[in-house]
């Protein structure tokens, strides 16, 4: 099994961490263990959970213990980072510490993930137990593109969706339509949000076959539809170029860091 294959292990709990940090993390509950720790402990069993669900197919004795590492480690980040969110509320850099906490927040849980992923790449084998085996041939049965190849781009459109719609939000600092108590400005957010994703998956899908001029029509194209506003608001202008920047450059550059696993793999 070459070193690409036996990354499995990173690719899984990539997947796991997204998941359970992201998609099966509700914004009631983000809100919600900012200042309470029952929720803290309340996302980590979850988080926990979708790490399991994700290396049951290579579960052992050997992964047990980055199981755990991963799992514990997430849990104390985000306690301190409940700390953290609680003190600023105390001071005067309250959305400078929330930006750059939530920035490496993320940091720290994708570190701690690579390197127990790249650390059991180069000391074990990573094998499939029965489990792995019946998923593997029941997949197979299916489908002839490699698990890789299927795992990988299913990272890509986990990033590309929900977790950077929160990246371009917290980077931008503005604050959420609910927030500001509209609904219809709320409405707005949601279909700008779901517009995002929409953009970042074309883009995606023309890197894979190749139109990258085709990316600058994409840009153009959106930016058409919002011009009247753009034109008239500096800082809704302002805003929108960040996010769209900020939109495209995260849509490429998680293209570019899974393509190996998208073209060398077989």
């Amino acid at each position: 099994m070459s070193n690409m294959q036996n990354n499995i292990i990173l690719l899984l709990l990539i997947v796991g961490h997204l998941l359970g940090d992201y998609y099966f993390q509700s914004d009631d509950l983000v809100t919600k263990k900012k200042n309470q720790c029952k929720f803290v402990i309340y996302h980590g069993l979850i988080y926990c959970a979708c790490i399991l669900l994700l290396l049951l197919p290579i579960f052992s004795i050997k992964v047990i213990v980055a199981f755990l590492i991963v799992s514990i480690s997430h849990f104390l980040i985000d306690l301190v980072k409940m700390k953290i969110n609680n003190y600023s509320k105390k001071n005067k850099f309250i959305s400078w510490i929330k930006r750059n906490v939530f920035c490496l927040d993320q940091a720290l849980h994708m570190a701690i993930i690579i390197i127990i992923a790249f650390y059991y790449a180069i000391n074990y084998t990573i094998a499939l137990n029965h489990i792995g085996k019946f998923i593997l041939q029941t997949y197979n049965s299916f489908s002839s593109y490699s698990p890789i190849k299927v795992l990988s781009l299913t990272i890509i459109l986990l990033i590309i969706g929900k977790p950077t719609n929160i990246i371009i939000r917290e980077m931008n600092k503005k604050e959420s339509a609910k927030e500001e108590g509209d609904e219809a400005k709320n409405d707005n957010v949601k279909a700008g949000r779901l517009i995002g994703i929409l953009e970042r998956m074309l883009i995606v899908i023309l890197l894979i076959v190749g139109q990258y001029t085709a990316i600058g029509l994409v840009f153009a194209a959106k930016s058409l539809t919002r011009f009247d506003k753009i034109s008239k608001d500096s800082k809704f202008a302002e805003y929108y170029l960040i996010g769209t920047l900020l939109s495209i450059l995260i849509a490429i550059v998680t293209f570019l860091l899974f393509k190996g696993y998208l073209i060398a793999v077989k």
